[in-house]
């Protein structure tokens, strides 16, 4: 309910489904994007088409098993392989889609979504971060050290949410390069840094 205004009359906000949605699945979290995806067009009531990406398609088929072993209703959730740019030109330009889901490169990104503003399509973007680490000499510092290397390294890197760069005030600069290259002392090999 919305407070109106007038005794009169009644606002309020209904929540529908959108309809179905078009997911596009990059390749460096291969499980985790798609089941996301999937999870929430399904918790929202909507139907997906997905595209899997080209270099890890498993993932997504093991998903689609699960699925169909649940025994949704089939088209609830439909799965492409194929050419990422034949594929999300179809689904654009298609009228029963109703919105787009990406995970992926800023640049493919604004095209995906330029695209999809043509037929006036919902979209949600996840995008690449480079957003720096700041480090200010107020803080536990070898707390930050270890929290920056589970950032920086974490599935070798190519998670969008990786820092790039960090900037360190300088009171706190050596003290954090030595605990986010070396470690803890009594563990030169870094293996406290744990999973």
């Amino acid at each position: 309910m919305i407070p109106s205004r007038s005794v009169n009359s009644l606002q309020y906000a209904v929540k529908e489904p959108l309809g179905p949605i078009a997911g596009f699945s990059t390749w460096n979290a291969p499980l985790i994007t798609p089941s996301r995806k999937i999870s929430s067009c399904l918790a929202a009531g909507c139907t997906i088409v997905a595209r899997s990406a080209s270099e890890t398609p498993s993932p997504s088929v093991a998903i689609l098993e699960a699925i169909v072993e649940a025994a949704l209703p089939p088209g609830v959730v439909n799965l492409l392989f194929g050419s990422g740019s034949q594929i999300s030109a179809k689904l654009l330009s298609c009228p029963e889609i109703k919105g787009i889901t990406f995970t992926g490169s800023t640049e493919l990104g604004r095209q995906l979504a330029s695209e999809a503003m043509q037929s006036m399509k919902r979209a949600t973007m996840e995008l690449g971060g480079h957003a720096p680490v700041l480090v200010f000499a107020d803080v536990d510092i070898e707390a930050a050290a270890k929290a920056s290397v589970k950032a920086k390294f974490r599935n070798a890197g190519q998670v969008c949410t990786s820092p790039t760069r960090f900037i360190i005030e300088k009171p706190a600069y050596e003290e954090f390069v030595a605990h986010f290259c070396f470690g803890d002392e009594s563990d030169p090999f870094g293996q406290w840094y744990g999973p």
